[in-house]
This record gives C-alpha cells, sequence and structure tokens, in this order.
C-alpha cells in the first residue's frame, strides 16, 4: 500500500507537479482553473487510510470556459490520457470504471492510456450538478433554504490550486447564509428545541435516565 497522504493535499502536490506542467506545455493558452471540491471524506479533511478504498486518490476538477469545454475538453482528455505518468507517489493515476452506485477505485492499468480521474466542468455546469443552481444569478431566499447544509461546506471546505476563471469569488458567495435566512434557520432550530426541551425532565422524573441523555443529545 501506498504512504497515506491527505487527500487534499495529495490532489494539489498531484496537480502541481503533474498536471500543471502537462496543461502549460500542450496548451500555454488556455484559460481555466482547477481544485477539488464537493463530496468526498477528503474535502474535510476527515480521510484516513480506509477512505482510500472509495473515491479517493489522484482526482481533481479542470474548469474551463463554457465554450472550451464543448470544444477543447476531449483534447485534454486525451492529452492527460496520454501524458500522465502511470503512478504518482506511489499512488495509480489510473481508476477503474465507476461501479452500480458510482463508485470508483484506484487500478493498475498497463494499456497505452491512463484512465484518469481528471473531472471537466464549467463553473455553471458544476454548481448546477451539484446544487442545482446557477451560480452567476443571485440566489433567492428559497433557494438557499433548499440548498443542503453539507453541500454548501463542501464547496467553501475544498481548495482551488489554480484560477483563471475567478471561482474562488463564486465560492465565496456560498460561505455564509444572508442575515434573514440565517436568522430564519436560527429560530427554526430553536423552535425544534423548544418542542424536546421538557421531555429531557419528563423521562429523568419517570427514571428513564439513558433517555433523557438521548433526547439532551439530540
Amino acid at each position: 500500500m501506498p504512504k497515506f497522504v491527505p487527500g487534499l493535499r495529495l490532489s494539489e502536490l498531484y496537480y502541481r507537479q503533474i498536471v500543471e506542467p502537462i496543461l502549460k506545455t500542450r496548451f500555454p493558452r488556455l484559460k481555466y482553473s482547477a481544485g477539488l471540491v464537493g463530496s468526498g471524506s477528503e474535502i474535510l479533511g476527515y480521510d484516513t487510510r480506509q477512505s482510500m478504498d472509495h473515491n479517493w486518490g489522484l482526482r481533481l476538477f479542470l474548469f474551463l470556459t463554457d465554450k472550451d469545454l464543448r470544444t477543447k475538453s476531449s483534447q485534454i482528455d486525451n492529452e492527460l490520457c496520454m501524458s500522465l505518468p502511470r503512478s504518482f507517489l506511489g499512488h495509480s493515476t489510473s481508476f477503474g470504471k465507476p461501479d452500480e452506485v458510482g463508485v470508483r477505485t484506484p487500478k493498475q492499468n498497463n494499456s497505452e492510456k491512463v484512465e484518469h480521474y481528471i473531472m471537466f466542468y464549467s463553473i455553471r455546469s458544476f454548481f448546477k450538478e451539484y446544487l442545482n443552481t446557477d451560480p452567476y444569478r443571485k440566489i433567492g431566499v428559497s433557494t438557499w433554504l433548499t440548498l443542503p447544509q453539507q453541500k454548501l461546506l463542501s464547496i467553501v471546505k475544498g481548495k482551488i490550486f489554480h484560477d483563471d476563471l475567478g471561482i474562488r469569488r463564486i465560492i465565496r458567495n456560498f460561505e455564509y447564509y444572508p442575515r434573514d435566512v440565517w436568522l430564519f434557520m436560527l429560530a427554526s432550530q430553536w423552535a425544534k428545541i423548544s418542542q424536546k426541551e421538557a421531555f429531557v425532565a419528563r423521562t429523568a422524573v419517570v427514571g428513564d435516565e439513558l433517555g433523557s441523555r438521548i433526547i439532551a443529545s439530540d
């Protein structure tokens, strides 16, 4: 087994030392952003050696303009397949095909092409797929209330390694709720607490100490 390196750090090293030089050499005029955001325990720094068995490893996102995504992504993809090394820091650069639930794992590949895990999006297409929202439009209150909190966290806790297209500025818009939304969510949580508060004492009165602790921890 290769040495464990936290996934976010591994992804940045992979980009700096391997992917970026290829892009500079083969596509010197390309404007793009690169990083690792979204789903994955490594985004929040929770990954361990056990995480290495599912959707973890030498992976990152390349964000292109809408036009370049349509016209150049296949060419860039093919160049990476042919130019990437077979491994980096002991980790395979090739991954197997997604299984029935979409999970990919590193896999040794002896063919001419590397089956890499570098994903291509425009900034708009990524946010549309991940948050079902257009990042270039003002986010309304109703939209804020439907955005999963764990997904918002995984956007802002990721890391952008290179940013010609300004995705960092887009991400900053998701760093925290507007004040009116925050106040509503805060009030909603206190309302939830108020509905359970009395049962902490009532369970204790009838001798259910364990039940009291469970309710208090909810």
